[in-house]
């Protein structure tokens, strides 16, 4: 008697808080509220949620974030003069619309397809926040 075994392709486990999209090559839960906030209240909003505002490193990672929410709020911000996420991740990506940053007073960045634009920070825009899972 022969006995077959049949075995089928494990079913990927999605790590995040329910109405979160996982993306497994950065390892990290996105999720985008139905509220437009300004830059500081989104940040809260995210932070709220053990989350920053979305922050991209890689094309495949922008790419996700086209393909999934189109545009919204990114935790980039001018600091003492300088780019930096609200995560703390380096800025080893960076994607900026031709003729941007202005280096003005706008030191808040919004994502708009590959369009990255810095921006009035109390402008209120839609909020994708992202969650690394450890």
């Amino acid at each position: 008697m022969t006995t077959i075994t049949s075995t089928s392709p494990a079913t990927p486990v999605n790590p995040c808080p329910q109405n979160w999209t996982y993306f497994a090559p950065s390892s990290a839960c996105f999720y985008s509220p139905l509220t437009d906030f300004n830059w500081t209240d989104a940040e809260e909003f995210c932070v709220n949620r053990s989350s920053h505002l979305v922050s991209i490193h890689s094309e495949e990672e922008l790419y996700f974030f086209i393909n999934t929410f189109l545009w919204g709020w990114s935790g980039l911000h001018k600091t003492d003069g300088e780019w930096k996420w609200t995560d703390n991740t380096p800025t080893d990506y960076l994607y900026w619309q031709r003729g941007y940053p202005q280096e003005n007073e706008n030191s808040c960045v919004h994502l708009f397809g590959t369009f990255w634009n810095d921006h009035a920070c109390g402008d209120s825009l839609p909020t994708v926040c992202k969650m690394v899972i450890q």
